[in-house]
């Protein structure tokens, strides 16, 4: 599970993670991103669109990861940054 894995840092970790052989599950806000990182990973990376501040989305996230991949070994939070940003 890799959060905010839609480009920069997190989609290159996710990326490393699948060229190991990771069954790569990766979030963020924007679906739109969300594909393209996809593809650029690999074909077989679940993508979920999550909002990481809100609690409800990670355990959504964490629930649709685990039915579909089983339970994550490796958990990647790449998010932060000021309040307020984007």
């Amino acid at each position: 599970m890799v959060a905010a894995a839609s480009k920069g840092i997190g989609l290159a970790i996710a990326k490393a993670l699948a060229e190991e052989g990771a069954l790569v599950s990766i979030c963020a806000r924007d679906e739109a991103h969300l594909e393209e990182a996809a593809a650029f990973i690999h074909p077989d990376t679940r993508t979920y669109v999550v909002d990481v501040a809100d609690g409800d989305d990670l355990r959504w996230w964490h629930e649709q990861t685990v039915a579909d991949r089983g339970t994550p070994t490796i958990l990647v939070t790449n998010t932060g940054g000021a309040p307020g940003s984007t």
